[in-house]
């Protein structure tokens, strides 16, 4: 993924979480609020088919946010760990656990 892509998701999920992180602090119960209105809300989401977000997603995102001191480039996507690797079991793997459970 390039840069420029990274920036758009980046600035897109700031968008999201801007009421969080900019310095207002809200009151009681207002969090909650604004995070249903958050979760429920359809968005364009850069690069992406899905138009909803979720409260974890957006925890993350906050919590990313306020560890990098407001930083956007802690709202670039991450980079799989997985990448290159294959998803599914091995054939002699799968074979030895059907093996060890008597199945």
């Amino acid at each position: 993924m390039d840069e420029e892509k990274q920036k758009q998701i980046a600035v897109f999920r700031f968008a999201v979480i801007s009421g969080f992180v900019g310095g207002r602090m809200l009151e009681r119960g207002e969090t909650e609020k604004l995070m249903k209105e958050k979760c429920a809300k359809r968005w364009q989401i850069p690069g992406s088919v899905r138009t909803h977000g979720s409260e974890s997603e957006n925890k993350e995102w906050i919590l990313r946010d306020k560890a990098s001191g407001g930083r956007l480039e802690s709202l670039y996507p991450r980079k799989r760990s997985d990448k290159g690797k294959p998803r599914a079991i091995e054939q002699d793997t799968a074979m030895g656990i059907i093996s060890l459970t008597g199945c």
